[in-house]
């Protein structure tokens, strides 16, 4: 049987991650509307939702890149394939037989 590990790094890293962007995007939009006052509504919707767009990528590429902390070995998907909201997200490494919790949970998009 798995034993479970915390790697709170992953999280921490996460969030970080998930921070910087959002700063990023609100300088973007900032920028955007005090650069270009005359056409500010298109470009400011424009930039608007191309950085939505990059951000699911990016979430979706992001919790689909993790690696193990102990042996480094790539795995790409969680432990839970169909999770319900507030699902821990775990993944699970088959070499050191470690289910590592990251700390986050599966959103409650209701």
């Amino acid at each position: 049987m798995a034993v479970v590990k915390d790697d709170w790094r992953f999280g921490l890293r996460y969030f970080v991650v998930s921070a910087a962007s959002a700063l990023a995007a609100a300088g973007a939009i900032a920028a955007t509307y005090f650069l270009w006052p005359p056409a500010t509504l298109p470009v400011v919707l424009v930039v608007l939702v191309g950085g939505f767009i990059w951000f699911m990528f990016w979430q979706r590429r992001r919790l689909g890149s993790y690696h193990c902390p102990k042996c480094r070995r790539h795995i790409p998907e969680p432990t839970i394939k169909h999770p319900q909201p507030e699902d821990p997200i775990h993944y699970y490494c088959p070499a050191c037989d470690i289910e590592w919790d990251t700390r986050l949970r599966h959103p409650d998009v209701d």
